[in-house]
This record gives structure tokens, C-alpha cells and sequence, in this order.
């Protein structure tokens, strides 16, 4: 009676080899023993490149050296906008929805006043001499001329738009000619006194002096007188 074989066992083998062929190349782990002494191992993730190869990309250039508009020369004290300045960058303003800042660097030429626009946005300005307003001029505007000035008075702008008006900028006007006159009359006052103050100096000090002297020469002349010998006097009997 011939044997039974039993046929899981090729079938098994046949299973295995085929899982083993499926499995795909074993990973290797580099050995740090296998390196040269001295000499360390590139990372995981080093690709051996040609840095001056042609064909990488350029690398990127910083923001801060691309080249772009620079700030404008713009003079807020010049009836010239801004905008109208091209290719550069205007200074930044306030909204129209606050009120603008006060005007800056407030000057007296004369009757003339002149300011500096602030950095918001303006419409108009309003001149006042006195706490009275005077002049309102359109927010291009960087000067006006006042009339009827008053030595002392105080002459303020204000700048303004949908928002509000701003806080003034103020300054003294000064007429021409009066000052020269004050320093002049204090000048002269000052003279003066000193003047008075060395006189009644001189009178006080010589005074005294000659006083004196003359009290000394009446003196003098009664001892120069010739005394009258006691024989030449006359008795008078009364009877």
C-alpha cells in the first residue's frame, strides 16, 4: 500500500517564496564604524549639488534691497500737494473723520501770515486775530494777509474739515518800529537817572566842604584885627 503525501507542505513553500519576492528591497542603515576616522557622515538629507550649477533656481532677494519708491522731498510749509509730487512716497495723514491737527510754524511778515499744513487731511483754514475771526482761505492755501493789526494782538489758525476744527497755532504780532521806540525811551530814562544820581553824588560831597571854609575865613579875619589898648577908653561919669 503506497503512502499518502500530503500536499500543504509544497503549497506552503510555494506561498512563502512568492511573500519573500513581494517584500521589495531590505532598508540599509549606513554603518558610522565604515567611515574613515576624521572624517563625519553627511546627514539623511544631503544631496550632493553643484552649488554653481546653472540650472538651480536664483535664491530670493531679501524685501528689504528690492528697489522702490522713496519718501517725497515734500515741503507742508509750500502751497504745492503732495500728490502732485510722482513717483515717491507722501507722508501718511489723518482721516477725514478727525479733526486735523494744529498748523504748524505760525509767521508774521508784515500783514502777511503764513503757517504749515499738519499731516491731515484739511479743507479749509480760519484766521483769528484777537479770539475775533478775520480770514478763511481754502485748505491749498498756506498763507493770508490780515488788515487793521494792532501791536500785541494775537493772531491764531485753525485748520478744519468734515470733522471739526483742529486746535489753533498762535503767535504775537509785533508793529514795526515799536519796539525799537520802548528800547529807546528805557535807554534814555536809565541816562537820565544816572545823571541825577551823580549830581546829588557831587553835591553831597562838596558841599560840606565849602561850608566849612567859610566858617574858617570869618575866624580868621576877627583874630587879624588889631586888639584897642585899655588906655584909650573913654569913661563916661554920669552925674
Amino acid at each position: 500500500m503506497a503512502a499518502i503525501r500530503d500536499p500543504a507542505g509544497p503549497v506552503l513553500i510555494i506561498v512563502l517564496s512568492l511573500l519573500a519576492s513581494w517584500s521589495g528591497p531590505a532598508t540599509s542603515t549606513r554603518d558610522p564604524s565604515s567611515a574613515p576616522p576624521g572624517v563625519p557622515l553627511p546627514p539623511e538629507d544631503y544631496y550632493d549639488v553643484d552649488e554653481n550649477d546653472d540650472t538651480l533656481p536664483p535664491r530670493a532677494t531679501p524685501f528689504a534691497d528690492l528697489p522702490g519708491p522713496l519718501p517725497c522731498k515734500y515741503d507742508p510749509c509750500l502751497e504745492e500737494p503732495c500728490s502732485h509730487l510722482a513717483g515717491c512716497l507722501c507722508p501718511g495723514v489723518t482721516l477725514e473723520s478727525q479733526v486735523p491737527e494744529a498748523p504748524g510754524k505760525v509767521r508774521l511778515a508784515g500783514r502777511a501770515v503764513g503757517w504749515c499744513a499738519p499731516y491731515s487731511l484739511v479743507t479749509g483754514y480760519r484766521l483769528h486775530v484777537a479770539g475775533e475771526e478775520r480770514l478763511r482761505v481754502d485748505g491749498g492755501q498756506r498763507s493770508g494777509k490780515l488788515e487793521a493789526l494792532k501791536d500785541g494782538d494775537r493772531v491764531c489758525v485753525f485748520a478744519e474739515n468734515a470733522a471739526g476744527v483742529g486746535p489753533e497755532s498762535c503767535v504775537t504780532y509785533r508793529q514795526e518800529g515799536a519796539g525799537t521806540a520802548l528800547t529807546a525811551g528805557l535807554v534814555g530814562g536809565a541816562l537820565g537817572l544816572a545823571l541825577l544820581l551823580a549830581l546829588a553824588v557831587l553835591l553831597w560831597k562838596y558841599a560840606p566842604r565849602r561850608t566849612s571854609g567859610a566858617g574858617i575865613a570869618t575866624q580868621d579875619t576877627a583874630d587879624s584885627r588889631p586888639a584897642q589898648p585899655h588906655g584909650d577908653r573913654v569913661t563916661l561919669d554920669v552925674l
